[in-house]
């Protein structure tokens, strides 16, 4: 929730979730595929709780690590749906604010009432599918929450002072897990340029994580004496 000096406004964002549809074409799976899948988009929805509150979009992609502006083109003409490609890929911006075109970026700003939703969503899916209208947006918001919910109310956790931050670390363990094969996601800020065009990138290593992780299926229990953390990131010399 965020407030302006003319009103206040809900903000909500979700790499959703949804129904399998078919062979997943974007990530193929390794093991058998569950009844939910990733949709492969970024969806955000901003709702005016009271007064009014100026909104403004800023797309600005860059492809290759980097090394790539991106190229926008709208679509059909239409100001509510524009492609970003380079380096061999493509991204759609779809949103029910009008899209400007500016070089590298897009941008849009529109004033939101109370009571007035708006949406917009990155898209890399198949056929590049993502929502029409700002209820539909919400819609895949409720399924994602939904989802995790579900997820979340098959855990046990011990109760003891620490409940809260074992079931955020659970959460985060489940959202850095690659669903097409299970595998863990070892390091997500690596390889990060210190400074756009630098020699230098940040090397990011992940907390060291305890002998015994939580499953939400078949574990009720966790580690007993957490792990020495390990976290670190520092910036070294790129290897090319």
């Amino acid at each position: 929730m965020w407030n302006t000096p003319t009103g206040w406004v809900t903000v909500r964002s979700a790499l959703t979730m949804g129904p399998s549809r078919g062979e997943d074409t974007i990530t193929p799976h390794t093991r058998p595929p569950a009844d939910e899948d990733a949709d492969h988009m970024l969806v955000r929805t901003v709702t005016c709780l009271d007064g009014s509150v100026e909104v403004e979009l800023v797309c600005e992609p860059v492809f290759d690590y980097g090394r790539t502006p991106a190229e926008w083109v709208l679509v059909d003409g239409d100001r509510h749906t524009a492609d970003a490609s380079g380096a061999g890929r493509t991204l759609r911006l779809r949103t029910d604010m009008a899209l400007g075109i500016e070089g590298g970026r897009v941008h849009a700003r529109h004033v939101l009432e109370k009571g007035q939703t708006l949406y917009c969503a990155l898209s890399w899916a198949a056929e590049l599918a993502a929502p029409e209208t700002a209820e539909e947006a919400v819609a895949q918001l409720d399924a994602t929450s939904a989802f995790w919910r579900r997820w979340f109310s098959h855990a046990r956790f011990p109760d003891h002072r620490w409940r809260e931050a074992i079931q955020r670390s659970a959460l985060t363990i489940k959202g850095l897990t690659y669903m097409p094969t299970g595998a863990t996601v070892a390091a997500l800020a690596t390889s990060l340029p210190e400074t756009p065009g630098g020699e230098r990138n940040w090397a990011c290593a992940p907390p060291s994580t305890p002998s015994r992780t939580i499953s939400p299926k078949t574990d009720s229990s966790c580690a007993t004496a957490p792990a020495k953390p390990t976290t670190g990131c520092r910036a070294r010399k790129a290897v090319s």
